[in-house]
């Protein structure tokens, strides 16, 4: 069960990051840059923002160093979504809407799935116990993305930010 949870984590974690970058490809999009759309970066297939070491391969040891020592912490990340800010309209804002476009697409999903929580707790059967459940580390995982992600050093979201 333990290597099912750590999976279903890795799968959750995977796709909040892609999910996060996307957003970031999305707002460029919007406002009139179209180097993710071009660079086929605006899908939520996981394999276009895989980044072979930062993905697959820390990933990896860190998860079987963790098999075997019976704890560990698992992170990984993929490669950023390319924008290019002279393309944008709004020129005076257009790098902040797309650096807060990540963090919040992180935040949406844990109020979304929180949301969830509130409404599916009301039913006392194991499905929906175990839905609770796993709605819970989604909600964890997008929380701590989101807060991680506006830490105001390079190559954060944070950063970005407050330039």
């Amino acid at each position: 069960m333990e290597i099912i949870n750590s999976l279903f984590l890795g799968f959750i974690f995977l796709f909040s990051v892609v999910i996060h970058e996307v957003s970031h490809g999305f707002v460029a999009d919007s406002l009139g840059d179209p180097t993710a759309r071009i660079n086929g970066r605006l899908t939520l297939n996981p394999l276009k923002h895989l980044d072979p070491f930062g993905s697959v391969l820390l990933p990896g040891i860190l998860f079987l160093s963790s098999l075997i020592s019976g704890r560990g912490i698992i992170f990984g990340w993929t490669k950023p979504v390319p924008i290019n800010p002279s393309n944008f309209k709004d020129k005076k804002y257009g790098t902040l809407k797309v650096a807060l476009a990540g963090p919040l697409s992180n935040f949406l999903i844990a109020i979304l799935f929180g949301a969830l929580i509130r409404f599916i707790r009301i039913y006392q059967t194991t499905f929906f116990q175990n839905l609770v459940f796993y709605f819970g580390y989604i909600v964890w995982i997008n929380l701590m993305l989101f807060v991680f992600n506006l830490w105001p050093a390079p190559p954060f979201d944070g950063f970005h930010i407050l330039s």
